[in-house]
C-alpha cells in the first residue's frame, strides 16, 4: 500500500473518531441559542450581554474573529482544538533539529541510518484558557506517526508544547499580542522527538480593515536549548487573510489564505547521498509555504477548518500537506 493511501486511510479513521464529540455538541446547541447567553430570535432583536461588574456598562460584543489555522492567532480565547495533519515528502528531517534530532551519526539521538525522505501524520490536542480576553495560557499534546524510507516506521507522543499570550494592545479592529512558546521533549522514539527543549518568543497581529477582510500575522524566533551541534535558531514569519463575515444564527463560510516562511540562521543538517550522507550547514535555508483553506460553522461556538498547502521553495519541511481542525470555544 502506497504512502499517500496509508495517510488517507489514517486521516479518515482519525476524522471519524474526532467528529463524534463535535457532532454531539452541535446537536445540543439548537438554532436561536448562544451557549451561556440565553435564547435569541435574531442578532439584533435582543442584545447580547457580555461580562462586566454590577453597575457597569457591559463590554461591547467582540468585533473580531480569527479564522487562521497555521498562524498563531493574536486573540487570547478559551478554546479546545483537535488538529489532524498529514505531511508528505519531508527530505531534510534533521534540519537545525527543528522537527527531528541529529541522525545518521553514531551516538546521535535520532535514527542510526541517514534518512532521505519521510512522511508523517500528527493528531494534536490543544487547549487554551483566557482571562478577560487579554491573557491566556495554552497546552498542546501531539501524537505522531512517521513513515520513513530507510528507517522503520514509528509512532507515539512527540514534543509537548505550551505557552502564554498577552494582548498588550487591544482596540476595535486591532490586536497586538506577545506570545511565548516552549517545547518539552518526550523521547518517545528517534523519529518522534527533537531530544531538546526550546523557547520561542513572538509577536502576533490582528487587523480588520474591512468588515469582510481580516489580516493576521506572526513573527517568531525559535531557540533550541541543550541540543546537539545540529540545533540552530529559526525565524518564522507569516501573514493570513480571512474573507467573509460570520453569523450568530446561520451557517457561515470563511475562505482563508496563509503564507508562512522560515529562515534558518544557524545549525546543521544531514544530506543523504548514495551510500551514506554528508553533514552541511543549514544556515541560510529559507522555506516558504502557501496554504488555502476554508473555515465553516454554525453560530459562534464551534467550527471546522480544512486546508491544503505546498512549499513554494526548493527547501521545505514537507512539500505537500493537509490539515483538518475541529474547534470549540467556551
Amino acid at each position: 500500500m502506497g504512502r499517500a493511501k496509508r495517510g488517507w486511510i489514517r486521516l479518515f479513521a482519525l476524522t471519524l473518531m474526532a467528529a463524534l464529540p463535535f457532532a454531539a455538541m452541535a446537536q445540543s446547541n439548537m438554532p436561536g441559542t448562544i451557549p451561556g447567553m440565553g435564547s435569541m430570535t435574531s442578532a439584533s432583536s435582543q442584545p447580547i450581554q457580555y461580562g462586566g461588574a454590577p453597575g457597569q456598562m457591559p463590554d461591547p460584543p467582540p468585533d473580531y474573529e480569527s479564522s487562521v489555522s497555521f498562524i498563531d492567532s493574536a486573540l487570547p480565547m478559551s478554546q479546545v482544538k483537535m488538529i489532524i495533519d498529514c505531511n508528505y515528502d519531508f527530505r531534510r528531517p534533521t534540519r537545525a533539529e527543528y522537527l527531528l534530532p541529529k541522525s545518521g551519526v553514531p551516538g546521535s539521538p535520532g535514527w542510526w541510518t541517514p534518512e532521505r525522505r519521510a512522511d508523517y501524520q500528527e493528531l494534536r490536542s490543544y487547549i487554551e484558557i483566557a482571562y478577560q480576553g487579554m491573557f491566556s495560557g495554552f497546552l498542546e499534546l501531539p501524537t505522531r506517526w512517521v513513515n520513513p524510507d530507510v528507517n522503520p516506521n514509528d509512532w507515539g507522543m512527540t514534543d509537548i508544547q505550551g505557552g502564554v499570550k498577552y494582548a498588550f494592545l487591544k482596540t476595535t479592529g486591532l490586536v497586538t499580542t506577545f506570545e511565548l512558546r516552549g517545547t518539552f521533549p518526550t523521547r518517545a522514539g528517534p523519529g518522534l522527538s527533537t531530544s531538546h527543549y526550546s523557547v520561542e518568543p513572538g509577536l502576533l497581529l490582528y487587523v480588520q480593515p474591512l468588515e469582510w477582510l481580516t489580516i493576521e500575522g506572526e513573527a517568531r524566533y525559535w531557540v533550541p536549548i541543550a541540543g546537539t551541534d545540529f540545533a540552530g535558531n529559526v525565524a518564522r514569519y507569516g501573514l493570513g487573510f480571512d474573507f467573509g463575515e460570520r453569523s450568530y444564527e446561520a451557517t457561515w463560510f470563511t475562505p482563508v489564505v496563509e503564507i508562512i516562511g522560515w529562515s534558518v540562521t544557524s545549525g546543521k543538517e544531514m544530506v543523504p547521498m548514495p551510500g551514506g550522507g554528508i553533514i552541511r550547514s543549514a544556515a541560510g535555508d529559507t522555506i516558504v509555504n502557501a496554504i488555502a483553506g476554508l473555515r465553516f460553522g454554525f453560530g459562534d461556538t464551534g467550527d471546522i477548518y480544512f486546508g491544503y498547502g505546498r512549499s513554494l521553495t526548493g527547501d521545505a519541511w514537507s512539500h505537500e500537506f493537509w490539515r483538518l481542525e475541529f474547534r470549540v470555544k467556551f
